[in-house]
């Protein structure tokens, strides 16, 4: 009854009460953004930086204003107008900005709609207020329960097995793993759906001596899915959350270094770097542990769909020649050739997303190339490591269907086959380096080699892929690929 009376009060009241005018034009907008995108900004930077954005700066802003409007008696008798402008104005502009982003004429018609609608319904502008602010009650209500879901998620499922993070190398020669995003493996990429040509880009690799790994597949289809269990060296099955893209758990905070690789490569004196063309997987400021990550937190983007590209060859060869005295371990991605579009509105069809795709591959080709002769002519000694994070997805409309049961066993293989192709430039692993069959087992592979240790093999992860199906009858963590890359379908 209190709040009624309140709200009652509010709305016979003559008061103009900018400051919750202004507070209700930018809450719903900020509120919806951290709804659907949490994990991209649950830093304490960018929560400042948006609070600052969307509510202290509409709060001075409304109050400035009508403080001007109020000293000119020209605009007196359009107080009511202007801050009825100012709130519609406020609200589409960040609200648009949060979701698909201004340009200079969509700017424009806010304004002009706003400034129309200042007039039409100014006598209604605290019940639009409520409203606002009825929104932002709800959005919080679907928020808090997300939020506290993460506060509780565990780490544990990082746990090893085994003592391999304190292991000691015999060898320490610097590591290079380069991954170029959604790159399909040999074996796959002349078959459907892909039906292409790859053997002259093979063909530069086995001259530069690499061994190519047929076969080899991610355990799970997205780049932070794959790459956190890729460096705990364990799986996470999704953490069993039925949509990953709503999951609750920051796979992101394990990529700037709190992982079990970066924590093995630290015991054996490794300096660690970090080359990056978008700073997708950091895009949230996780705690830095790594040495060197080649975007600086204070310059990048506060919010997660202004990022700024970078050139990961432009400070490579810099970093490898200042880096002599010390064994180097260097994680280098690149979003090429990526998968086909994420979205069916934005998908040019099956076939015209396949062509996309090979078109990128060509020029992932390309800067694969230079990359490797980069470091091979100032480090011959080094192991380079070429591993995707995922396969292509060709064969599909958009990534959207990833979402529902597949049933065509090349489909599937089309969403885990990942490239792998090892230099071992004299650090052979011949007897064990077949056990590599999946990206969770690489790193456990690579140290046991490198500390003569074949014990460690004893606890290799399941070579198996999984999916996560949110559409249809079949709700829930897949086994989609079994250790032999057979397709299956057991629910996990």
């Amino acid at each position: 009854m209190k709040l009624r009376k309140k709200i009652v009060n509010y709305l016979d009241s003559s008061g103009q009460f900018l400051s919750l005018t202004a507070f209700a034009a930018g809450l719903f907008p900020l509120v919806h953004y951290y709804n659907s995108n949490f994990l991209m900004v649950n830093s304490w930077p960018q929560f400042i930086w948006f609070l600052a954005i969307f509510i202290v700066a509409p709060v001075l802003t409304f109050n400035l204003v009508l403080f001007c409007a109020n000293y000119f008696s020209v605009f007196r008798s359009l107080k009511f107008q202007i801050l009825s402008g100012l709130n519609f104005f406020t609200f589409g502009l960040l609200l648009v900005f949060v979701t698909i982003g201004f340009t200079n004429k969509m700017l424009l018609g806010i304004a002009l709609i706003s400034a129309i609608l200042a007039f039409l319904i100014k006598k209604h502008l605290k019940k639009i207020v409520l409203l606002q602010l009825l929104l932002s009650a709800m959005g919080l209500i679907l928020f808090v329960p997300n939020f506290i879901g993460y506060l509780n998620q565990s780490d544990s499922w990082m746990e090893l097995p085994d003592a391999i993070d304190e292991v000691v190398f015999k060898a320490r020669p610097n590591i290079y793993v380069i991954q170029p995003d959604g790159y399909v493996n040999f074996s796959e990429i002349n078959k459907y759906p892909y039906n292409y040509d790859n053997s002259s880009f093979k063909t530069f690799l086995e001259t530069s001596n690499f061994k190519i790994y047929n076969k080899n597949r991610s355990n799970y289809f997205s780049t932070l899915t794959s790459n956190a269990s890729m460096f705990a060296m364990k799986h996470h099955y999704y953490m069993n959350a039925i949509n990953p893209e709503k999951s609750t758990y920051d796979y992101r905070k394990s990529l700037a270094g709190n992982n079990n690789v970066v924590k093995t490569l630290n015991q054996n004196g490794y300096k660690t770097f970090m080359l990056l063309d978008y700073p997708y997987i950091i895009i949230n400021r996780p705690k830095k542990e790594l040495d060197f990550i080649n975007y600086d937190y204070k310059t990048m983007s506060y919010i997660g769909n202004k990022w700024k590209g970078k050139e990961p060859q432009d400070t490579l060869e810099y970093l490898i020649k200042a880096n002599v005295k010390t064994p180097n371990f260097f994680f280098i991605e690149k979003i090429l050739p990526t998968h086909i579009e994420n979205l069916k509105a934005e998908s040019k069809g099956i076939k015209g997303e396949r062509i996309a795709y090979l078109e990128r591959l060509e020029q992932s080709n390309q800067w694969l190339k230079h990359t490797i002769e980069t470091i091979i002519k100032q480090d011959a000694n080094g192991i380079i490591i070429l591993v995707s994070d995922h396969g292509g997805y060709v064969g599909l409309e958009s990534a959207e269907d990833i979402y529902t049961k597949i049933e065509d066993g090349d489909l599937k293989t089309s969403i885990f086959s990942s490239l792998l192709a090892i230099k071992w430039s004299g650090n052979e692993a011949i007897n064990i380096d077949s056990e590599i069959k999946s990206n969770v087992n690489l790193f456990r592979v690579l140290f046991s080699h490198l500390s003569k240790n074949q014990s460690y093999l004893k606890n290799l992860e399941a070579d198996k892929s999984y999916i996560t199906i949110n559409n249809g009858d079949n709700k829930g963590v897949f086994e989609y690929l079994d250790e032999s890359g057979l397709s299956v379908f057991d629910l996990k």
